[in-house]
């Protein structure tokens, strides 16, 4: 589905990314790790083509549609959830045909009612809490019908409450569109651990290949059904290694 590799990428005169390849597989939901200031959120730029300034190649298939859910929920303070859901699809530049736009806009209710937020239709952003503006913000990716789905630490802040029901709606959201892909950004291992099928760990620049892993879910327990697995992690994103008892 997507190939991407970055010949040379540079920040502020630094060197970031050299002769980094990666592959993403349609329908899988890939984990991208490591430590502060690694390159994590500019490599989701790169994927938007937010950012183009660098040396490379970058292949997605044609006619996918790419939603970002950034580390804030980007609400506009002065509309209401469902004109900011609706902004997404009528004032999107992609060819959808009015009938395809309304259709879009239809589906807004069941989503968020999917979400438990069918009571703020009419209610403004500062109305709202935290996890209730991340799960609209949720919406908002879902709304497009994306093929590819760019999470950047979304569930940050989130109570443990808020957390699972969000990681529920996204696998029922992929069991119902298994070609559905997408790239979530954490630095939480047990969250990595529970959703992905593959994870990334990149060092710190510059970055030439990615540490890969696949993790099991045999045990309740992710830091006991793998612990070597979990302290390459923790050591991986700079956190102390910590032992299962």
């Amino acid at each position: 589905m997507l190939e991407l590799h970055i010949e040379r990428k540079g920040y502020s005169g630094n060197l970031l990314y050299q002769d980094l390849q990666m592959k993403l597989q349609r329908g899988e939901l890939l984990c991208l790790m490591g430590p502060s200031g690694c390159g994590k959120t500019s490599l989701l730029n790169i994927i938007a083509g937010l950012d183009q300034e660098y040396e490379g190649s970058f292949d997605l298939s044609p006619n996918d549609t790419i939603s970002y859910m950034f580390q804030e929920p980007r609400l506009l303070p002065w509309l209401k959830v469902q004109q900011n859901l609706e902004l997404v699809v009528n004032g999107s530049s992609h060819p959808w045909s009015t009938d395809q736009r309304r259709r879009k806009c239809a589906a807004i209710p069941k989503l968020l009612t999917q979400l438990g937020l069918q009571h703020c239709t009419n209610m403004y952003p500062s109305q709202l809490s935290l996890g209730m503006a991340r799960r609209i913000a949720l919406v908002r990716c879902l709304i497009v019908e994306p093929q590819l789905i760019l999470m950047d630490e979304p569930f940050a802040s989130l109570d443990q409450d808020n957390r699972e029901a969000i990681y529920r709606q996204l696998d029922h959201m992929r069991q119902q569109h298994p070609d559905l892909t997408v790239i979530l950004v954490t630095h939480d291992i047990n969250e990595a651990m529970q959703l992905a099928d593959r994870i990334l760990l990149l060092q710190q620049p510059p970055n030439c290949q990615f540490q890969q892993f696949v993790p099991s879910r045999t045990d309740p327990d992710p830091r006991c059904e793998n612990q070597t697995l979990y302290r390459q992690l923790q050591m991986g994103i700079g956190e102390k290694p910590s032992i299962c008892t």
